[in-house]
C-alpha cells in the first residue's frame, strides 16, 4: 500500500474530473457528476492512515489497490 498524502489524493481526484464541493474542518469532499462523492481528509503534509485510506480506495472510489497504484503512476 502506497503512503499518499491528502494534498496528493486531491491532486489525483482533480486528474480524474472530480471537483472540490466544500471543505468541512481538514475533510475536503470531492464530487464528479457521474459518480458518488469522496471525502479526503487532509492535513498538512502528513499521510492518510493505511485503513483510512483503503476505506476511500475500495468503498468511495470502488477500485482495488492495484487500480489506485497505476493512477498513482499515470498522473
Amino acid at each position: 500500500m502506497p503512503r499518499v498524502s491528502g494534498k496528493e489524493l486531491a491532486r489525483l481526484l482533480h486528474s480524474l474530473g472530480y471537483e472540490l464541493d466544500r471543505i468541512r474542518g481538514s475533510h475536503h469532499i470531492f464530487r464528479h457528476p457521474d459518480m458518488d462523492r469522496i471525502v479526503v481528509p487532509i492535513h498538512a503534509k502528513r499521510p492518510i492512515a493505511i485503513g483510512t485510506l483503503q476505506g476511500i480506495i475500495k468503498k468511495q472510489l470502488k477500485w482495488t489497490v492495484e487500480e489506485f497504484i497505476e493512477a498513482l503512476h499515470c498522473q
